[in-house]
């Protein structure tokens, strides 16, 4: 496993080095656009002492152009304080100016810029403000079962507050695309509750009581019963997909120290996969 990691890790540092060679003889033109949900991140692969920007202007233009509505990617390899600052500059739906090397062709998989310059806010587009303002609205959609549906711009999902065996959850919808097909995911889980409860609460057992027992007691912690363990799972949140699969997600009630217990599987397989992110 530890071999198939370093592996997909070194092409992911090659991929990355090879655009950041193509970008790099890019010409250098003025972009103006708008930042996306998430505003700037960052990451670093194992061994490199720079990190590498990563956002996204849902809405831009190369200087007095013509507006393009399609995802604009931008990279820089910086220092973790220079990342902290770029992270001040490209504030969610903020309307920015740079300077970039820019490639729009497909040899980059999609556009993508290559940051060369400070990031400043811009406030003089009167079309870039205006697509800005419409981006942060809210899209909603009312569904006779679960109520309003509101569109979570970060993670491109569908959410709701709705009810799962008489108590308070969250659902979410992937792929806002294909909602409808989320929602049947959705409607045949709903449609069985005490029985799909019951399929994940024993999956959770069967997967997880032994791990719980043998590493993750504390002190004189007796060892837990398969009721004592469903006691302590409390259900947070269900994640529904269009393809037939879900997530149920539950708070582990100090069972594993905070971590959250996650179960996955599908409708015509029931759960299959069983995991304590954290």
């Amino acid at each position: 496993m530890s071999e198939n990691v370093d592996k997909m890790m070194a092409e992911a540092q090659r991929r990355q080095a090879r655009l950041l060679e193509l970008l790099k003889s890019a010409p250098i033109v003025d972009i103006i656009g708008v930042v996306d949900a998430n505003g700037a991140g960052g990451g670093r692969s194992r061994g490199e002492e720079l990190w590498t920007l990563l956002v996204s202007l849902l809405v831009w233009r190369v200087g007095s152009g013509t507006i393009r509505h399609e995802d604009l990617n931008i990279r820089r390899e910086v220092t973790h304080e220079h990342l902290q600052e770029l992270r001040s500059a490209f504030q969610p739906y903020g309307v920015v100016q740079f300077r970039g090397r820019l490639v729009t062709d497909d040899s980059a998989g999609s556009p993508t810029a290559l940051l060369e310059s400070d990031v400043t806010s811009y406030t003089a587009d009167a079309q870039l403000n205006e697509a800005a303002a419409k981006l942060q609205l809210p899209v909603t959609h009312d569904d006779p079962q679960f109520g309003t549906l509101t569109l979570d711009r970060r993670i491109d999902w569908f959410r709701c507050q709705t009810e799962w065996e008489g108590e308070a959850i969250e659902l979410s919808l992937e792929e806002p695309e294909r909602l409808a097909d989320a929602l049947a995911t959705a409607r045949t889980l709903w449609l069985k509750q005490a029985s799909w409860n019951q399929r994940i609460q024993d999956f959770a057992v069967s997967e997880l009581l032994e791990l719980k027992n043998d590493t993750w007691r504390e002190g004189n912690e007796a060892e837990l019963t398969p009721a004592d363990f469903k006691a302590r799972m409390k259900l947070e949140s269900i994640t529904a997909c269009p393809d037939g699969s879900f997530v149920f997600w539950h708070d582990d009630g100090g069972l594993f120290w905070g971590h959250s217990i996650e179960i996955r599987g599908n409708l015509a397989d029931g759960p299959q996969y069983a995991d304590i992110p954290g």
